[in-house]
């Protein structure tokens, strides 16, 4: 591969990845939407909270990723911090 490929291909990707987190969080909001009758006004409002939250992590971690290097190695260190959170959690509470 050329540089100019590359590019596009990291174009391309940045791109699909963008596309994916809003098409996930408009989905949530969906779902929030549609099927309000089986939620409480509170678990409603966790809910969004949470995803907004996510998906605010999310395309921080996308724009890190293909900022530079460093932001790469930022990104895999949050994911490994991430996966570590998620099975203690998981295993002790």
């Amino acid at each position: 591969m050329n540089s100019n490929e590359d590019v596009n291909h990291t174009k391309n990707t940045k791109k699909f990845l963008h596309t994916y987190g809003f098409i996930l969080f408009f989905s949530s909001v969906l779902m929030f939407i549609i099927q309000h009758q089986y939620y409480t006004l509170y678990e409603v409002v966790e809910g969004m909270i949470f995803f907004s939250v996510v998906t605010l992590i999310y395309f921080t971690l996308v724009h890190l990723f293909f900022k530079n290097e460093q932001g790469r190695k930022i990104v895999s260190w949050s994911l490994l911090s991430l996966f570590v959170i998620t099975m203690t959690a998981l295993f002790f509470i």
